[in-house]
């Protein structure tokens, strides 16, 4: 869980990227306080200027390494002019400076700062930081990390996958191509040679660009020691998706001779023909299919494993069929192949052998939704196969009683879900009682023939299940309900007004306050603690006090 303490500031300077020109944000500088320790540095920290010009063409402004088995290093590397005050700041107090130093460049005014950390002895298990970025006191921008207890440190956001060198970037290109899409981002990664005229340019017939948000750019060339006329610049020009619809952006590569560039000029265009959908969170690129496996009663993403998709492909007028094979390492899967744009004909297929354990194909599994682009989005619903609940075995699924949707795994483990059965006319709880951490799981108790063969039998809680008895002896249950939130943060048995204060003090940052619950306060459930939880935790309070009052009336 990502606790919400960061400030509107912070999230502001998170992106790190500069809208009016080529060049990544400013970096920061600040001199070390105690000597370094020198002798325990790997040796791809560098400590010299050539060293650190070396890192940033291989590496780009972060990376992290291990000094030994157990700590991860986090070395940072930011280029700076002699002019201006520069300072770096780590919002992670647990973690060690083992580093800090400035190497300045004979033949120029550039220098790089160079600041490693180290985590050690970490009491928490896992914080989330940044690496902030100062010039004349002024927030430039920052790098987003979290650190663990085991001694790991992990990149964060944007930069962990953004590339911010030539060594990235020509990998970046291999691997994604010259435009490229990551969840709501598209990245336009451009080349272009110092010596000649030649430039990428916006083109002028972009359509419903306001869909899409310009970020910024930077600039992933090599560093050089010596400035050299004749080398290729690498450029990387950012967007995030802003609203759902069909945005066209194209950037024209033609020669700048300080007039505009004709038609005729133009020696070749890329564009992102992009879709973009889910509240602006996806974005499609022609090439691109997006194949989801759901449960056909909740609707909700098949989580476990995933099958292989064996699709039959007619191209031709003949009607040749092509075999081909898909294997899924995530749902929903994006799969890249202009092969369904070059085809008369193009249909997926899935294979009963291959579906996940649990379930079987229904008759009409298959929603296809071919967009105006080319791409396509294709859903499997599958349906949950009784035959292989084992007999004694008992399925419970809890779902919301006012959404219709499941309850996720990551909720229902913050907020277990609990009932009790009784095999007697009274409150005394004799049967067995459940506790649902995972949604859906299954218990093997033969809870069904309790349910056959005893009258009285009867289930304890707020909303009554949705019973299948089958013919193996096996059982599901549905329960449409609400998960409820207990508010007692102090953990001392009670809802009241101390629970609401400390949440409040915690929330302000106030260190004397900890939350030995902290799942009681997440009201709104969504994994995440903030001011909203504050408001459905004082208005709950509201209401039980009001109940109590009017139970407390006499008759």
């Amino acid at each position: 869980m990502r606790f919400n303490r960061l400030t509107a500031a912070f999230i502001a300077a998170s992106i790190p990227f500069s809208v009016s020109g080529m060049t990544a944000l400013l970096p920061l500088y600040a001199y070390a306080e105690e000597e370094s320790e020198v002798s325990v540095l790997p040796n791809w920290v560098p400590q010299s200027f050539d060293e650190a010009v070396s890192f940033r063409n291989r590496y780009g402004a972060t990376h992290i390494g291990t000094i030994n088995e157990n700590m991860d290093t986090l070395c940072v590397v930011f280029p700076e002019s002699i002019e201006g005050v520069y300072e770096i700041k780590c919002t992670n107090d647990e973690l060690k400076v083992l580093y800090d130093e400035a190497f300045i460049s004979e033949n120029d005014n550039m220098k790089y700062e160079v600041v490693v950390y180290q985590n050690v002895n970490q009491t928490t298990d896992s914080v989330y930081f940044i690496v902030e970025r100062y010039l004349n006191s002024e927030v430039q921008g920052c790098y987003e990390f979290s650190s663990f207890g085991s001694g790991e440190i992990r990149e964060e956001g944007l930069n962990s996958w953004l590339p911010d060198c030539v060594n990235e970037y020509k990998d970046y290109v291999k691997k994604n191509g010259e435009v490229s899409v990551k969840d709501n981002y598209v990245v336009f990664c451009l080349d272009s040679n110092v010596d000649t005229p030649y430039d990428w340019f916006l083109s002028a017939n972009n359509d419903d660009s306001s869909c899409l948000k310009f970020l910024g750019s930077t600039s992933c060339s090599e560093v050089l020691i010596k400035n050299l006329d004749d080398r290729q610049m690498h450029s990387i020009f950012l967007y995030q998706a802003k609203k759902d619809g069909r945005a066209k952006i194209s950037y024209d590569f033609a020669a700048d001779y300080g007039t505009y560039y004709r038609t005729d000029d133009i020696q070749r265009s890329i564009t992102a023909d992009c879709i973009i959908l889910d509240d602006a969170k996806t974005v499609l690129l022609p090439e691109m299919i997006r194949i989801t496996i759901k449960d056909e009663l909740s609707g909700m993403l098949i989580r476990d494993s995933v099958p292989k998709i064996n699709p039959q492909i007619k191209v031709g007028e003949e009607g040749i069929y092509v075999d081909h094979s898909v294997e899924f390492n995530s749902n929903p899967y994006i799969w890249n192949d202009k092969i369904h744009l070059e085809s008369d004909y193009f249909k997926l297929e899935l294979d009963q052998n291959n579906v996940p354990y649990g379930y079987k194909l229904p008759d009409d599994y298959e929603e296809v939704t071919e967009y105006e682009n080319g791409a396509m989005d294709i859903v499997f619903k599958l349906k949950q196969d009784e035959s292989v609940l084992k007999p004694g075995d008992v399925k419970i699924t809890v779902i919301d009683k006012d959404t219709g949707e499941f309850f996720p795994n990551e909720i229902i483990e913050a907020h277990p879900f609990s009932f009790y059965t009784n095999l007697k006319d009274d409150e005394v709880y004799i049967g067995p009682a459940f506790v649902v951490q995972q949604n859906p799981c299954i218990y093997n108790c033969d809870l069904a023939s309790l349910y056959k063969n005893i009258a009285s039998f009867s289930f304890v809680c707020d909303d009554q299940p949705e019973v299948t008895v089958h013919d193996n002896g096996s059982m599901e249950l549905v329960f449409r309900t609400k998960l409820k939130v207990s508010g007692d943060v102090n953990a001392d048995g009670s809802f009241d007004i101390t629970d609401v204060v400390c949440f409040q003090k915690w929330l302000l940052s106030d260190t004397d306050n900890e939350l030995v619950l902290w799942e009681a306060a997440d009201f709104s459930m969504d994994n995440k603690l903030n001011i909203f939880d504050l408001c459905l935790m004082k208005r709950a309070l509201l209401e039980a006090i009001d109940k109590k009052h009017i139970s407390d009336i006499p008759a």
